[in-house]
């Protein structure tokens, strides 16, 4: 296709202010500037400007207190992924735990506050398990893989839903090739029904990465066909491992250096945990940050702020004489964060996950 000129409304990062500009765009750069995804975003909020995204992940087990986030939050919060959905071995769609899951009509109204748009996570994660065999099988075969992309397109239009988000993890490297032959299936589907893909991944600084659940994930395959990409930057620090930051911010601007020369910037999505750990040894229990700031004045323990980490944490000393090590991330986290989101030219934040977060993160500038 001939080179054309187009012409977008930017934000400038210093001012904030809307200005006018010519863009000299390939016919590709075009399709994504009108794409599914920033298409269905200007008619949400009545702009033809490219919108920073904020998009909010429900847990369904606090589904309450992250419709309270909704509400709080406001116009802040652009999308909503409600985690609710897994795939079943046959490729139809269950709920992650049954009984246990409130994906009503009522449900999703409450979470289109400020006309949000909803795409709800698929995530072969069921009955709080992760499970690879199950997807991996579906992605291996051909004609269950199909039929995998209709039973979503048929849950997607039935709901009246604006797409999907896959969170697909831990798969195995084996899975590579499938998974990005099933997305780029999902992405035509959805796109002819005037849906939307979200794709969650597993964060990495190069190909094909250095574990079997990243290398089962193409960056640029699957930046090529989905609208959005969200990087899952949390848990460098984990449960089971030592205290730490749960998102170096050397990691995180690394990860999205890398990511942006594989994914166009108008896609991807820099995601960001609202929790945190409190360890005893390599023993961590995660907690929103409500909790965490409780136990820090429970416990009279002094917050402090670590420049290098970009994060925050404290210690105490618990009644049975234990030492507790706690990193978290809050609004301050989050702003550094942001800040290498929007240097790197990145489309928006995702944060997992709603209630209980730092209510500040919605008012960063």
């Amino acid at each position: 296709m001939s080179r054309l000129f187009a012409t977008r409304m930017i934000m400038t990062r210093t001012t904030g202010a809307l200005i006018t500009g010519a863009l000299v765009a390939t016919g590709a750069e075009l399709s994504l500037w009108a794409s599914p995804a920033n298409a269905s975003l200007a008619s949400s909020t009545g702009s033809t400007a490219m919108v920073e995204r904020s998009i909010g992940y429900v847990a369904y087990w606090d589904q309450s207190r992250a419709v309270q986030s909704i509400g709080g939050a406001g116009a802040a919060v652009t999308e909503v992924s409600p985690s609710w959905y897994a795939p079943a071995a046959d490729g139809s769609i269950v709920v992650q735990q049954a009984g246990a899951v409130d994906d009503s009509a009522a449900a999703v109204a409450q979470l289109r506050t400020n006309n949000a748009l909803i795409l709800p996570a698929l995530a072969n994660y069921r009955d709080k398990i992760w499970d690879s065999t199950v997807i991996g099988a579906i992605l291996a075969d051909p004609a269950a893989r199909a039929a995998h992309v209709e039973h979503i397109r048929a849950l997607v239009r039935e709901r009246g839903f604006d797409g999907i988000d896959i969170d697909y993890e831990h798969l195995t490297a084996a899975d590579r090739d499938p998974f990005t032959a099933f997305v780029t299936a999902l992405a035509s589907g959805l796109h002819a029904d005037g849906k939307l893909l979200a794709v969650t991944l597993h964060p990495k600084s190069s190909e094909p990465g250095p574990q079997p659940k990243n290398q089962a994930q193409n960056y640029a395959a699957i930046g090529r066909v989905a609208d959005e990409v969200r990087i899952m930057l949390y848990d460098y620090h984990w449960d089971t491992s030592a205290p730490g930051a749960l998102a170096p911010i050397n990691w995180v601007r690394s990860v999205m250096t890398w990511a942006a020369t594989q994914v166009p910037v108008t896609k991807l999505v820099l995601g960001a945990a609202t929790y945190g750990y409190d360890w005893v040894g390599k023993r961590g229990t995660s907690l929103m940050w409500a909790e965490i700031m409780r136990r820090a004045r429970n416990n009279a323990a002094t917050v402090q702020y670590s420049q290098t980490m970009e994060a925050p944490w404290f210690e105490y000393v618990d009644s049975r004489g234990r030492q507790h090590t706690v990193w978290f991330e809050n609004a301050r986290s989050i702003a550094a964060k942001k800040a290498i989101m929007r240097d790197i030219g990145a489309i928006g934040m995702h944060y997992w996950r709603l209630g209980g977060e730092d209510p500040a993160i919605w008012t960063v500038p």
